[in-house]
């Protein structure tokens, strides 16, 4: 993984939809005949929020990498469409659900519970989100901490260390502002939605912000361009459910067959093997094989 990864973040966040549309195939390309639907034919439209590294970042010439693009490209080559048919926009995490929902997008690859089992506090949420789409069975369990400044924020670490006064950032529409909003707002905090991760990281470094909510992997990989970072414990609550790839209500044979395809990079290795490039200090997870879907 290169440390240079997060010098284009904040650039990429600022010119909103960079990717939109983008690919290296041309508007004449031939429909290839497929057994599911998608918005061009032949193609696949992807939502998804760039500046989350380990998962989903781009490089210095624009290209999309990261554990969640890769394994969406494998998994999109397996059931049909080659990468370079694969049209990238990139929005925010409040867009994805009600565009995908729309019909604006094919598939959603943003890192979103899909995913949860009753007793998990995110599974209130996932049963509201089928509301309107789908989603295929869960890829990575992630662990959420709260990040903070070692310079302004010493010891913070925990829901604990937070008190009156002090602030916390989160996704807006994601399972950890309500975990926020429940538990830290009681006690004075106040409690920020955000768009992107960009945005909270000045302000955290400058003092503005004491904290907010992020994914373990994505702080770790964050550390290394700005030190100050400071990572705290993982937040159980909001840690026990699953990340999944999201499908519009409708589009039941493309959901089914990216299942299908994904069960099989499990079964010959191609997963383990993606996995460890990203993550070769974190144990393979064991996942479920049941997904939740449009109950709308």
């Amino acid at each position: 993984m290169k440390n240079k990864m997060w010098k284009s973040i904040f650039a990429t966040f600022a010119v909103g939809a960079l990717l939109a549309g983008c690919s290296t195939g041309g508007s004449g390309d031939e429909a290839t005949e497929l057994p599911f639907d998608t918005i061009t034919d032949g193609r696949l439209t992807v939502a998804t929020e760039f500046g989350f590294p380990p998962f989903r970042y781009l490089e210095d010439d624009g290209t999309p990498v990261g554990l969640e693009v890769e394994l969406l490209e494998q998994i999109s080559e397996r059931i049909g469409i080659s990468k370079d048919k694969i049209d990238w926009i990139n929005t925010t995490f409040d867009a994805v659900i009600p565009g995908v929902a729309a019909g604006k997008f094919d598939v959603v690859a943003d890192a979103v519970y899909g995913w949860a089992t009753p007793d998990s506090p995110s599974y209130a949420r996932v049963q509201e989100r089928i509301q309107l789409v789908s989603f295929s069975r869960p890829w990575f369990f992630p662990s959420y901490v709260i990040l903070t400044s070692k310079t302004h924020s010493p010891g913070i670490n925990s829901a604990d260390d937070f008190t009156a006064g002090m602030s916390i950032s989160a996704n807006d529409g994601g399972s950890e502002i309500l975990w926020a909003e429940k538990v830290l707002l009681p006690k004075g905090v106040e409690v920020k939605a955000r768009k992107n991760l960009a945005e909270a990281v000045p302000a955290i470094e400058g003092g503005l912000l004491t904290g907010t909510i992020e994914e373990l992997a994505v702080g770790v990989e964050l550390q290394k361009e700005h030190p100050d970072i400071q990572i705290g414990d993982v937040i159980p609550e909001i840690s026990s459910a699953g990340f999944s790839f999201i499908f519009g209500p409708d589009n039941v044979e493309l959901r089914e067959a990216w299942d299908k395809a994904f069960a099989d990079m499990i079964a010959d290795g191609s997963w383990a093997a993606l996995y460890k490039k990203y993550m070769p200090d974190l144990p393979i997870q064991d996942l479920p094989e049941t997904s939740f879907y449009y109950q709308g």
